[in-house]
């Protein structure tokens, strides 16, 4: 009997690792595609925003640090941010957290725990809560809705 638990954690160990790898696939390829028109940005803005893409999906991303590390002293950085992205900086990650976990959720065998993780959730609730606010519904909700129209 303790053969085939045995077995059964390992068989589930290796699918949550292959999930691991396409979620990393798949949020590389989403910061890919969050190109920045450099030299229309002004510079404290366009550096914020490198930042915050090369650190998008590490749930210690905070906009303090995100700050100090690129070296911005505008208090009124937050405004200003607002003023050429079109919303807040917090907004603007959890925005883009979001985004990739929609395109995540399209793929059905990946765990939405392990989604929310991998966008930069510490925990699943967390991660539920953030998508409840933003569009109405749970992720697992959203997920059905695909399945449907995909039918």
């Amino acid at each position: 009997m303790k053969t085939g638990t045995h077995f059964l954690q390992t068989i589930q160990g290796r699918n949550i690792i292959v999930q691991k790898h396409l979620i990393k696939r798949e949020l590389d390829n989403f910061k890919a595609a969050l190109e920045l028109k450099a030299s229309a940005l002004p510079r404290d803005i366009r550096m914020l925003l490198e930042y915050i893409h090369e650190h998008l999906f590490e749930p210690a991303l905070k906009v303090a640090e995100a700050r100090r590390q690129c070296g911005v002293k505008n208090n009124n950085i937050a405004t200003y941010f607002k003023q050429i992205v079109g919303m807040g900086i917090r907004e603007y990650i959890e925005h883009r957290r979001m985004q990739a976990a929609m395109q995540l959720l399209a793929h059905e065998e990946l765990e939405i725990f392990l989604i929310g993780l991998g966008i930069g959730y510490s925990h699943e609730e967390s991660f539920t809560r953030a998508f409840r606010r933003r569009f109405g519904c749970t992720p697992s909700e959203y997920r059905k809705e695909i399945v449907k129209k995909k039918s």
